[in-house]
């Protein structure tokens, strides 16, 4: 079988009723990830009581097959909403389930489908357009949190607050509020140390299009952020959208020269609050620690200081090579990705010289230029064995073996 089989819905039912197969075996034959598998499976389990936006929220190849359990399980309402989404294959197996109905005899009438021209992103009113969609730093891992604050026509203002990777929506409120409630509330976010930024709101909407298209492609994610993206945003786009990046002074400069000078001493971003946090995983963590370890129980080396200096060269060298490893095509991309959307929250704090720091370095990375030619990417692993005994003199206190930020 091919990794990723086009299966009909009953088919889809059955490797999601059958346990023969874990997730990942079933994910890799429908090419989903396992954890879309998991949750389509949950769904099918609560098929008579699941939420409809939850079954229109899975991946394209699974979709359809929930809500054909659907209809069988009796729940004939749900081909009403299915006919109405923006996704054309969940609109499809609508219109098929029902003339299979209207086949058996039972009355099913559709609504007519939304127009075919491709649906335009929702446009804010002049009085939506004042209020504030922010932005916080993205940590370690890649999550970050927004407030998405739109108007409630003779009701004040609704807040969403968000928390989201690159993939996936994992948490999602709203709660609606007055507009003097919501003064005061972003006024105790400024003072506390959740460092929110306002962006343009059509940038905000570029970033969770991005997190739209992944939990299309690939599930999981909360259903209730699909169905209010659907209002508040509109129609998530085909085709990924670019990454934020410096849109002013904070651009990567165009001389090349420069280009090399800012990515070469690039290390200094590790200063800046937003990028100081960011470490790799524990995998590559754990590699330093064997590499160090490697290095301190060698009999290969001389005794003494000239031993000593052996190890430390090393070790240095082991880092970069862990380094040169760990920053391959794909983390290239993503760490390229932070870096602008970094770049461009600095440039709207009007911190023009880490933004184009920031900027450069993403297009260096982009560009694969050796990681010891970006102070960035060689910092990102040196950092964290700064201070170890084995680099250091004896006379200096022994911190833990890798130090992190």
């Amino acid at each position: 079988m091919s990794a990723k089989e086009s299966l009909d819905a009953k088919k889809v039912i059955a490797l999601l009723e059958s346990r023969e197969e874990p997730p990942r075996a079933v994910a890799e034959r429908l090419g989903v990830s396992a954890e879309a598998v998991d949750e389509a499976r949950c769904l099918l389990e609560e098929i008579r009581t699941a939420e409809a936006s939850a079954i229109f929220a899975m991946p394209p190849q699974l979709a359809p097959a929930l809500l054909r359990a659907a209809v069988d399980a009796g729940r004939t309402e749900v081909l009403e909403e299915a006919a109405l989404v923006e996704r054309k294959e969940i609109r499809k197996e609508a219109r098929r389930l029902a003339r299979l109905l209207q086949s058996r005899g039972e009355k099913v009438e559709l609504p007519p489908p939304p127009s075919s021209e491709p649906s335009p992103a929702v446009a804010p009113s002049r009085e939506e357009a004042s209020l504030p969609v922010l932005l916080s730093p993205i940590d370690s891992e890649g999550h970050r949190a927004m407030l998405w604050v739109r108007n409630l026509p003779g009701r004040g203002v609704e807040v969403a607050r968000l928390v989201f990777d690159d993939r996936r929506v994992d948490d999602f409120e709203t709660w609606e509020s007055s507009r003097k409630r919501l003064r005061a509330f972003l006024g105790e976010l400024q003072q506390g140390r959740l460092r929110l930024t306002e962006i343009p709101r059509e940038e905000a909407r570029r970033v969770l299009d991005r997190v739209r298209v992944r939990m299309m492609r690939h599930g999981g994610g909360s259903p209730d952020f699909a169905t209010w993206a659907m209002h508040a945003l509109g129609a998530a786009p085909a085709h990924m959208p670019e990454s934020l990046s410096p849109v002013g002074e904070g651009r990567a400069p165009e001389d090349e020269r420069e280009l090399d000078e800012l990515s070469r001493a690039s290390d200094a971003l590790f200063s800046e609050p937003e990028i100081a946090p960011w470490i790799p995983d524990e995998k590559f963590l754990a590699a330093l620690r064997l590499r160090i370890d490697e290095a301190m129980t060698s009999p290969l080396y001389l005794p003494g200081e000239a031993g000593a200096a052996q190890r430390r060269e090393a070790i240095l060298a082991a880092v970069d090579r862990e380094a040169s490893r760990y920053f391959n095509e794909e983390r290239r991309e993503l760490y390229a990705d932070w870096l602008l959307e970094t770049a461009r929250l600095f440039e709207l704090q009007k911190r023009f010289a880490p933004a184009r720091m920031a900027a450069a370095t993403a297009r260096r990375l982009r560009e694969g230029v050796p990681i010891e030619d970006i102070g960035f990417a060689r910092a990102f692993a040196h950092r964290l064995v700064e201070g170890h005994p084995a680099l250091a003199s004896s006379s200096a206190p022994t911190p833990p073996p890798i130090v992190r930020p």
